[in-house]
């Protein structure tokens, strides 16, 4: 089990997603959710890691990761901001790619605005399928969006990586 501290002084807890890319953290959180145990957990993007009726565990994308890399119980009600905020920024930035605010994840996981050039590219991935997803169907369908465009991601941070080296 991954290891977390509970501050009581700050109220938050203390671990970090490993995952320092935009397309590592969404690459986690796909592996994640397709790792769930479908007789625990049950695929709801209004719910971050709630604890449900019927000992199942409702979780969203973010929460996904909170269950499989973070290995938090499905009987733990946990929202990214009882999170410190190193950690607490990259699980928004899932929820941002969730529903296409790729910029907005963009600024969580790199800690600046992306340049123009970065914006557009970003914008032109649009609005996964699915982003309001509730239950195994609509996940998969989401998680298979998501999963396409993982490539690109990852060759637009490249770039904004290069055009930050270069200014």
């Amino acid at each position: 089990m991954t290891e977390f501290n509970f501050d009581q002084d700050t109220r938050q807890i203390e671990t970090v997603p490993p995952a320092h890319t935009m397309a590592g953290l969404l690459f986690t959180a796909v592996i994640d959710a397709r790792s769930l145990d479908r007789s625990k957990y049950t695929p709801s993007s209004n719910d971050w890691h709630c604890s449900g009726k019927d000992d199942f565990c409702l979780v969203c994308l973010t929460g996904s990761v909170m269950a499989g890399t973070l290995e938090f119980p499905s009987d733990l009600d946990i929202a990214p901001f009882m999170f410190s905020e190193p950690s607490m920024d990259k699980l928004q930035a899932i929820n941002y790619m969730r529903i296409g605010e790729w910029n907005c994840a963009f600024t969580r996981v790199h800690g600046y605005p992306p340049p123009p050039l970065i914006r557009r590219r970003l914008n032109e991935l649009g609005i996964p399928r699915c982003p309001n997803f509730y239950g195994w169907k609509q996940l998969d369908a989401h998680l298979q969006s998501l999963e396409e465009l993982i490539p690109l991601l990852r060759e637009i941070e490249q770039q904004a990586h290069s055009l930050r080296d270069q200014s």
